[in-house]
């Protein structure tokens, strides 16, 4: 019994739920097959499983593979320049829906790292090339992908594209940004 996977050939999560099958289990006796007869007694079996909510998040570099060991992701721009890309796939396995939401610990900016340089590189992020504002998701996350259903057992990916904005007058330094995803099921 393989369960919570589906199929052997299409490897799919089985949705949430109670499951239930009855069979019989014949007993014979003999000392060889060619002797095998009739059943010398038969016994009903019931089987009674119950599939709990599967939710599970990867982050992973643009077309990586669902890992499940992986949730974190570093975006490295090295030495900024206005209009640099970097992307990610944030994949989700799941039987039971989902809702994935984005919290940037800066609002949606790249804050130098010494406090007492008030300048920062803002910067644009999309999630399957819809723009989504991070304008105030410290204090109120954004949803930024939901589906229902359940999903493959390589997930749903989601892209995830951030790009740099003017950094022609920033303070030299380092800076960076915060986004934590939550995941969560919608049944």
């Amino acid at each position: 019994i393989d369960i919570p996977y589906g199929s052997v050939t299409t490897p799919s999560v089985v949705h949430l739920g109670s499951y239930a099958d009855t069979y019989s289990v014949k007993i014979y006796k003999a000392t060889s097959l060619a002797a095998l007869g009739s059943a010398h007694a038969v016994v009903s079996a019931s089987l009674n499983v119950i599939v709990p909510r599967i939710l599970r998040i990867s982050l992973v570099p643009s077309g990586g593979a669902f890992n499940t060991a992986d949730t974190n992701e570093l975006l490295d721009f090295g030495i900024m320049s206005t209009g640099a890309a970097r992307s990610l796939d944030v994949r989700v396995v799941t039987n039971a829906g989902y809702s994935v939401k984005f919290s940037s610990q800066n609002n949606g900016v790249l804050k130098h790292s010494s406090p007492s340089i008030a300048t920062n590189v803002p910067y644009s992020l999309s999630v399957n090339s819809v723009p989504i504002s991070l304008a105030s998701s410290a204090v109120t996350p954004v949803e930024v992908a939901h589906a229902g259903g359940r999903t493959s057992l390589s997930g749903v990916a989601q892209a995830v594209n951030v790009v740099l904005g003017d950094t022609s007058t920033q303070v030299a330094g380092n800076y960076s940004d915060v986004i934590t995803v939550t995941a969560t099921t919608l049944e």
